[in-house]
């Protein structure tokens, strides 16, 4: 399937970016930064849950690898929401 390959190297480019982002914005602090590295590194693992999960319907295996994606997915902006408050 040729859009797994895409998702996956989409994935791959987003995760990559944002950490180097991620790395720059702890050099040059900047509120637009953070939320670019936040937003890319959550884009990367939202590409590739499909790919996890089409995956999974041929390896039960893979289901665990989504399952933790998926759920990193859901608990992830709701912490980074709560640090941005506990700080103002």
């Amino acid at each position: 399937m040729m859009w797994m390959s895409w998702l996956f190297v989409a994935s791959l480019l987003a995760v990559t970016v944002g950490l180097l982002l991620g790395m720059y914005e702890r050099l040059r602090p900047s509120v637009a930064l953070k939320r670019a590295f936040h937003v890319l590194v959550l884009a990367g693992a939202g590409l590739m849950l499909p790919v996890f999960v089409v995956a999974g319907l041929d390896e039960p295996v893979n289901w665990i690898p989504a399952a933790l994606l998926a759920g990193m997915l859901a608990v992830t902006p709701w912490m980074l929401r709560d640090k941005s408050r506990s700080r103002s």
